[in-house]
């Protein structure tokens, strides 16, 4: 499989899941995790809104090393599958927070509920440098790797 054939099939993977795991760390070295509903844009960059008070984003704007993992949900060793993800995350720009934040709120259906904590939160932008794609399905641990620029 070549790198080409690899980013397509971590792309529809990253589409047919919701929810990602958002890891980072503190100023203490003290790791944290969030389950966090995303929409994937181009070069699998992965988008989602958090409020400027949670913990996760305040360790992002303080620069601090980020993961992120996607996996499906199963009782099954076979059906295991998933993605890790090393990159760095940002506010996203304007231009594509325009672009994203419909496809985002069309498929959570978050509709008028989500209205003004959306308008108080952040979009964020995840761009992974290092993906590691696994699926038992194929085999047991099968997995490859891909470096991004």
């Amino acid at each position: 499989m070549d790198g080409k054939q690899k980013r397509a099939t971590v792309r529809q993977f990253l589409e047919a899941q919701s929810t990602l795991v958002l890891s980072t760390v503190n100023d203490q070295g003290m790791p944290h995790s969030t389950p966090l509903f995303y929409v994937q844009g181009e070069e699998l960059a992965l988008y989602w809104l958090s409020m400027g008070s949670s913990v996760h984003t305040r360790n992002i704007l303080r620069g601090h090393a980020i993961s992120v993992s996607v996996h499906r949900s199963t009782f099954a060793w076979r059906e295991i599958a998933g993605v890790q993800m090393r990159g760095a995350a940002a506010i996203a720009e304007t231009h594509e927070r325009d672009a994203m934040l419909p496809r985002y709120r069309s498929r959570f259906q978050l509709g008028r509920t989500f209205t003004a904590a959306i308008a108080a939160s952040s979009f964020f932008v995840f761009r992974p440098t290092w993906v590691r794609y696994l699926d038992n399905s194929k085999r047991f641990n099968y997995k490859f790797e891909l470096c991004i620029d």
